[in-house]
């Protein structure tokens, strides 16, 4: 009985097609598949298009979410959002279920929740320490982070003699100064 199981067990995994859906056409035949109900095939190709990396997807951008808010320094402050995300074009993947067919264009837009409301906007933290040790004097690290009334300040008056601009320095090593526009440091790579 074992010996049976085992041979239809391999019998069928090799005689599977290799495509989503109903079937492989290939001129005239087409091949059967596993029958609908179970849409997820574990030998096919075919894999569910919320499971996708994020290179075979094009998703909306969390900026032009209502629910965001940026500038979040830690962890447990940043905020969560729902994305609206698409499968690139030639990218075979299946929705929900029951399936027809691999490339169901309903399935083909879907929504990821829990997506962080992060933004990047170019700051490395490194070359602004650097920009802060070596001409925070004249206010260089303020304009690159976008604070501009505060960089005019600090260049007038030389860093407040000095004071202002250690205090900056402290500032950027305590997390505490940060972009103008609320966006996080990029991550250095």
């Amino acid at each position: 009985l074992m010996h049976s199981i085992a041979t239809f067990i391999v019998v069928s995994l090799l005689t599977a097609p290799l495509v989503c859906g109903q079937g492989n056409e290939t001129g005239n035949t087409t091949t059967a598949t596993p029958p609908v109900t179970d849409p997820f095939y574990a030998n096919g190709p075919c894999v569910p298009c919320e499971y996708l990396p994020e290179q075979f997807l094009q998703c909306d951008s969390v900026e032009t979410s209502p629910t965001c808010s940026f500038g979040a320094t830690r962890y447990e402050e940043v905020r969560r959002t729902t994305v609206r995300c698409r499968v690139l074009d030639g990218v075979e993947c299946y929705g929900p279920s029951p399936v027809q067919q691999c490339r169901r264009e309903g399935a083909r837009e879907f929504l990821i929740s829990d997506v962080p409301c992060v933004k990047y906007s170019g700051h490395y933290f490194l070359s602004t320490l650097l920009y802060s040790i070596f001409l925070g004097l004249v206010g260089t690290d303020r304009f690159c982070l976008g604070h501009v009334g505060t960089g005019i300040g600090k260049l007038l008056t030389l860093g407040g003699l000095g004071v202002w601009w250690i205090v900056d320095i402290v500032l950027l090593i305590r997390g505490e100064l940060m972009p103008a526009d609320g966006s996080v440091w990029e991550p250095a790579y």
